[in-house]
């Protein structure tokens, strides 16, 4: 459905499932309508976009996130 109304789905996934996840989209011909990304690199750039990009910020925020839980 959110293919259809134009959205890129995303599938979050461990990295070593990212080639699987690929594999099965192609398979179901879904190959360039949706994006499929490893966790750490998902958990990484928010990381980073949330403490605006600034390194000495990066831990603060990472354990104020962690610390919301």
């Amino acid at each position: 459905m959110n293919i259809h109304a134009g959205c890129l789905p995303v599938i979050i996934t461990i990295f070593n499932r990212v080639r699987t996840a690929l594999d099965l989209a192609a398979d179901a011909d879904l190959s360039g309508r949706i994006e499929v990304w490893d966790i750490q690199q998902f958990l990484f750039t928010n990381v980073n976009e949330h403490s605006l990009f600034d390194g000495t910020a990066r831990n603060v925020k990472l354990a104020e996130t962690i610390g919301k839980s």
